[in-house]
């Protein structure tokens, strides 16, 4: 957008439709880089996003949280992260990286490049040290650009109910006293946390206790208890010093948009690359889905056709991997060789995905005469990884990492290799469609001490059943 032209409260422009042609001027430019993609930016949302910049008070645009956001509209979360992506690109966002307290879940600090994040901060509210999490703790939200709409960076009320909604009762704890807080009616899991650090997990379900005690010192002891829906949970300090104690409810629905679900964007990766961890830093996801390709008889390949047209089918069917990646919510990490190693938040999207991966890759050979004897093999794990900055890209490493490549390695072509606990899991929420079960085995992985559950799938030969 040229300079001087940017729309504002009040300049008598189409905001909404100036960042709609924005927006979609930026994808189209950038589709030849994300060569395989088919996501669109919903021009109609644009639109409407940028709309809502112009007329929406100070508050509410200050810190846009797209989640939160696209709840309240009633539309796609994944979409509205991506047109406020390229609202930055379009120059009408600004992209900011937030910490935020697990326990009061209020802005910590406030970052504007990875670069500037630090191995821990602290939550005065709460007195505790944060480490910096990229699924817990650092939140990606985004404001208007000072041209756009100059703001006021002011403080907000934090206080009320309406911006903690996951506490659902507190009290001041006298130094030396106790108080009693009110469990409420509804099942569940919560835990009831003291101001520096100390907790206990309480499971609300029928047949809990319906009053239990318990002492809030450097811990709190019990560390576990179970209570009854409408009983009530005496607390008694121990240390002598005053300080506020609440009840969280554990499945609050948090609308972070997290930076680890960003850096599983494409499109983020490919257009935000600037965005790395500084050298150094590692910072902890407490669950990746890691995804790793390799193709068989690549080698034989290269002798029967020769280096130049071997690698140009290796390139185009990277394309092809990556437009299924991209379509079921992953991202490429990085290609080694003739391997892809891609990262997706979810169980079920990243084996939807490499079942697709599968029919892709088929079609794709089908029509190329290097593919005679190639294969593709896909192996899965998920678990908990280090994001680290590696040759300026974000990167993983940690032992996640190394079962997903070696559980691809015992892949033959044409299969799928993940845990059988992955399987168990994905079978009790809906089954897998498109794939079938080869029979598990027990997968023996240099670095791991016992043998892994592991199951080989095979895709169906219905091209019905798989969504590429």
């Amino acid at each position: 957008m040229a300079e001087g032209t940017c729309p504002g409260p009040g300049d008598g422009s189409n905001p909404g439709a100036c960042l709609a042609q924005e927006v979609g001027h930026n994808h189209e430019a950038g589709l030849e880089e994300e060569k395989g993609t088919d996501q669109s930016v919903d021009l109609d949302l644009a639109k409407r996003l940028a709309q809502f910049i112009v007329v929406a008070p100070d508050v509410a645009v200050s810190r846009i949280r797209p989640f939160e956001l696209a709840d309240d509209w009633g539309v796609d979360r994944r979409r509205l992260v991506s047109v406020c992506l390229k609202g930055v690109l379009a120059g009408m966002l600004e992209l900011s990286w937030d910490i935020i307290c697990p326990s009061c879940r209020t802005l910590s600090s406030r970052v504007a490049t990875l670069s500037q994040l630090e191995q821990q901060t602290h939550c005065h509210l709460c007195d505790i040290t944060i480490q910096v999490d990229f699924d817990r703790a650092v939140e990606a939200t985004f404001r208007p650009t000072e041209c756009v709409r100059p703001l006021e960076d002011r403080p907000y009320c934090i206080g009320g109910p309406f911006r903690t909604p996951h506490v659902v009762a507190q009290a001041v704890l006298p130094a030396g006293g106790t108080v009693h807080l009110q469990i409420p009616d509804v099942e569940g899991r919560y835990r009831l946390f003291v101001r520096g650090g100390a907790s206990v997990s309480i499971e609300v379900k029928a047949g809990g206790s319906a009053r239990r005690q318990v002492a809030a010192g450097a811990q709190v002891t019990p560390a576990e208890l179970s209570l009854a829906p409408g009983g009530e949970l005496e607390v008694q300090d121990c240390l002598h010093t005053r300080r506020h104690v609440k009840l969280e409810h554990l499945a609050w629905a948090s609308a972070a948009t997290t930076a680890h679900y960003v850096s599983t964007f494409d499109s983020f990766r490919r257009l935000f690359s600037a965005e790395v961890l500084r050298p150094g830093l590692h910072v902890k996801t407490s669950r990746v889905v890691l995804l790793f390709t390799d193709l068989t008889g690549s080698t034989a390949m290269y002798s029967r056709h020769g280096d130049a047209r071997a690698y140009r089918f290796v390139q185009e069917h990277f394309a092809v991997l990556d437009a299924v990646i991209d379509r079921h919510g992953g991202a490429v990490v990085k290609t080694l060789g003739d391997a892809v190693m891609a990262a997706f938040t979810e169980e079920r999207a990243a084996v939807e995905g490499a079942i697709a991966m599968q029919w892709a890759y088929r079609r794709f050979a089908r029509k190329r005469e290097e593919a005679c004897g190639v294969q593709l093999c896909v192996g899965l794990f998920a678990g908990a990884a280090y994001l680290v900055n590696a040759n300026h890209i974000l990167d993983y490493f940690g032992q996640t990492v190394n079962i997903a490549n070696r559980l691809q390695g015992t892949s033959a072509g044409g299969q799928i290799v993940l845990p059988a606990e992955m399987v168990a899991c994905l079978e009790k929420s809906g089954g897998i469609q498109g794939a079938h079960r080869l029979g598990p085995f027990e997968a023996v992985l240099k670095g791991l001490d016992q043998p892994l559950a592991a199951v080989r799938l095979a895709v169906d030969e219905d091209e019905s059943m798989a969504s590429c």
